[in-house]
């Protein structure tokens, strides 16, 4: 059997294989402007025409060139161009000839490029401008593809150098490009778009005039120069000095070597037949495609050139590869969807490149392969893989369907071709498919995995259940495919499971089995309820009395869950008309002293220093919240009730229902009570009814408010609504941080009290002991006022000591 090669891509975007052009981002628009030249973007019309948005654009339908020029990718002529789509094109039409000499219209893999004027080499772009003077470089496997301004159009190959100099404004109206092939291999194609272009190509060793048509032209290591003239007019080769030409017709090459004159043309090799039976249709799935093309040897060849590309006319290459001639067959791999065209060509033993054969359009498209437990509507996306490497059996499950295309059957040995086919024995097989005329339209090899259900303590353990009882049986799943996610178990004849619960590779399964149940039941494992089976296993069924019944163990005494630990640097300081947030979900029994510190907004008056200190229970499963505490101010005036309650007691009591999931809700009863006359306290009770709500998100979040009210019980009409707000998050470790708003709003001292405050904190949450500092901000002048610009608060809490807990442990 002859040898087989596998092509690599170099192109591996699913692309559009018709010569309708898709349009451009807009966004590359103004990438493409250069100098003098701004690019934008400009929507394409129902009815266009490159004629017509050159005439729309330029006022000159002769300057459809610039479209072209503009837009790489277009194809040949004539375009289709889509309404709503967008061109890239310049605000103004650049005179015949200025501009960049070309522009890169195509290129994969590693290309770069060098300006004249710079000695750095830098990643090439599609549509970017290629200056007169500027070198192109296409490394190892590599290609670019240059249109020039006459519309001529030449390929690089892999590691090909190329100094651009394109052609005055006299030379395009003549149809005339220069360039500089230092070394590596250039195609040169001319006169796509409109009559026979030339091109003129200096090496180091020839100077080679093309006239129209196609040719391949070649500088090897040692800068011999050889021309493959496949069409067009005659090429004319001389030496590197000029001197006489040679003619070289169609058909016929011609080298040059360094220093000498050009070999007399000499007929280029056949082009190589494809075989008879290629087919014009290949059937994968989006985890693998092959194609297999294979052609007839030719007599003297050295070595094929096998070209694959998008195009007709071979642009958008997406496989190329040059073989030894003892290769007449290639597969390709990972392929996308699309219709594609494959030429070959045979380089003979003095690098003569023939004419390409006749090309061979084949399409690649997708059957729908569908697991166990995949969703109908779920497509698998398209796998590119890497296409160097052989590809390996497509792994699957019992179970698994492929559903072809219209008018194609697919079937695996002993199987009849059908439309849709499942994979239902376990074992390789090799999927082939036929259209409806019998013709071979490719296949794929598969793997159908064993699927193993049975005892999670070994194979050797045997699987037994008692008449008439529930038994729990954890299940181990053997596979050599990967698992849907999701796993049932379904019961057979006499035996009804209850849940499948599912941890790695085991399913612990709870089942019933009734009284009449045969004396082996089966139980069998499905990706869905309704699924085919993938496994099963059996279940030897016993009398009650001849199994021991072990007795039950008691259950594990639940642990308390864990709370975390929140600070409350502005809670734990009392003001008669101001609230702040505090950590209701603590449990247990606590205490905690509090320093302020409160800037006066009058020179004139003294700085507040106020002390506080405080102790809480929370009792009967944390439902019962009882608070005691008092303030004391050291310094400090009184001249407003917000000011008061030194030496005034705090005291209040909370219910806390049991909402689970983290959230807290306390509804508290708390009260000011006076110990003094003086204008220091308060002298009267103000009753301060409020709602704290605590709301954890994403794990170490928790958003935090309370709602109340603070009025007094006199004549006085002191009556305000008190609220906080705040986020907090758990930092690293035991850090903690906040950010904290609160608001009064009502009337104290025979006036309408606005109080906006707000305030960020920091703090270490280290197991029974909370240190935090808060500084807090007045945003009013109001504010500044009553309760200072700004202010600095520092809290030791110690204690979340939980009696539940205690009480457990004893």
């Amino acid at each position: 059997m002859k040898p087989l090669i596998t092509l690599a891509l170099i192109a591996l975007a699913p692309l559009p294989a018709q010569a309708q052009f898709a349009g451009r981002d807009p966004a590359d628009c103004a990438a493409m402007s250069s100098g003098d030249v701004e690019v934008i973007p400009y929507e394409i019309q129902r009815g266009d025409s490159c004629v017509r948005v050159a005439r729309r654009v330029f006022g000159d339908r002769g300057r459809h060139d610039l479209i072209h020029a503009y837009n790489p990718g277009m194809g040949p002529p004539p375009h289709r161009l889509t309404a709503g789509t967008y061109l890239c094109l310049p605000r103004t039409a650049p005179p015949r000839g200025s501009g960049p000499a070309a522009r890169i219209t195509a290129l994969r893999q590693r290309v770069r490029s060098r300006p004249p004027e710079d000695a750095d080499w830098l990643p090439a772009r599609l549509g970017q401008g290629v200056d007169r003077g500027s070198r192109v470089n296409t490394l190892s496997a590599a290609f670019a593809e240059l249109t020039f301004q006459d519309t001529s159009v030449v390929t690089l190959r892999g590691d090909t150098l190329v100094v651009v100099y394109g052609a005055t404004e006299g030379a395009v109206r003549r149809g005339g490009t220069e360039a500089v092939l230092e070394r590596g291999a250039l195609r040169s194609r001319l006169g796509e778009l409109r009559g026979a272009n030339s091109l003129s190509v200096r090496t180091p060793s020839s100077r080679v005039a093309l006239s129209g048509g196609s040719a391949v032209t070649t500088v090897d290591e040692e800068s011999t120069t050889r021309v493959s003239n496949h069409s067009g007019g005659a090429a004319r080769v001389s030496g590197e000095s000029g001197g006489a030409a040679v003619a070289v017709a169609p058909g016929m090459g011609s080298k040059v070597r360094r220093g000498a004159r050009p070999s007399r043309p000499r007929p280029l090799p056949d082009a190589p037949d494809w075989s008879a039976d290629q087919p014009a249709r290949f059937l994968g799935v989006a985890e693998l495609t092959t194609v297999r093309g294979a052609w007839q040897p030719v007599e003297g060849a050295r070595v094929y050139r096998v070209e694959i590309s998008r195009q007709p006319d071979g642009r958008e290459l997406v496989a190329q590869v040059e073989v030894p001639s003892d290769v007449t067959r290639f597969e390709l791999h990972r392929l996308p969807p699309g219709t594609y065209y494959a030429r070959l060509s045979t380089i003979d033993g003095d690098f003569f490149e023939s004419r390409p054969s006749d090309v061979w359009s084949f399409g690649v498209e997708l059957g729908q392969l569908m697991r166990p437990g995949q969703a109908p509507t779920e497509e698998a996306a398209f796998d590119f893989g890497d296409a160097s490497e052989e590809p390996q059996p497509l792994v699957l499950l019992p179970g698994a369907s492929l559903t072809a295309p219209d008018g194609v059957v697919c079937g695996v040995q002993g199987v009849d071709p059908v439309a849709e086919l499942a994979f239902a024995s376990a074992g390789d097989a090799m999927v082939a498919c036929a259209d409806a005329t019998g013709a071979p339209v490719g296949g794929f090899a598969v793997r159908v995995a064993e699927v193993t259900l049975g005892s999670a303590e070994g194979a050797s353990a045997s699987l037994t259940a008692t008449r008439g009882r529930e038994l729990v049986l954890p299940l181990r799943v053997g596979s050599g495919a990967t698992l849907p996610a999701s796993l049932t178990v379904r019961g057979g004849e006499g035996v009804e499971v209850l849940g499948t619960e599912r941890e790695g590779d085991v399913l612990t399964v709870r089942a019933r089995v009734a009284d009449d149940a045969p004396d082996v039941v089966s139980l069998a494992l499905a990706a869905s309820e309704d699924g085919p089976a993938l496994a099963e296993t059996r279940v030897t069924v016993v009398e009650a009395e001849a199994v021991a019944e072990a007795p039950t163990p008691a259950p594990p005494e639940p642990e308390l869950p864990e709370r975390p630990t929140w600070g409350q640097p502005f809670g734990a300081s009392f003001f008669p008309s101001v609230v702040g947030l505090r950590d209701v979900s603590r449990g247990g029994v606590g205490a905690w002293i509090a320093a302020g510190w409160l800037a006066a907004n009058d020179d004139g008056q003294p700085d507040r220093f106020r002390g506080s200190a405080g102790a809480r229970a929370a009792l009967l499963d944390r439902q019962l919240h009882l608070e005691a505490g008092a303030s004391v101010d050291f310094e400090g005036t009184h001249a407003r009730t917000a000011q008061r309650g030194s030496g005034d007691v705090w005291g209040a009591a909370g219910y806390r229902p049991d909402f689970g999931d983290g959230v807290d809700v306390l509804f508290e009863a708390g009260a000011f009570f006076p110990t003094q006359q003086d204008a220091s306290g308060l002298g009267v009770v103000r009753l301060v009814p409020s709602v704290h709500l605590s709301l954890p998100f994403e794990e170490r979040w928790l958003f935090r408010t309370r709602q109340g009210a603070a009025f007094d019980l006199d004549d006085s009409g002191n009556a305000l609504w008190v609220s906080a707000y705040g986020v907090d998050a758990r930092l690293v470790g035991p850090l903690i941080a906040g950010a904290e708003v609160s608001f009064s709003l009502g009337q104290e001292d025979d006036d309408l009290l606005v109080l906006p405050l707000a305030g960020a904190s920091l703090g270490i949450a280290a197991g029974p002991l909370v240190l935090s500092i808060g500084a807090r901000f007045g945003l009013t002048e109001e504010a500044w006022d009553t309760m200072g610009p700004y202010s600095v608060f520092f809290t030791l809490e110690a204690g979340a000591w939980d009696l539940d807990r205690i009480a457990a442990t004893r």
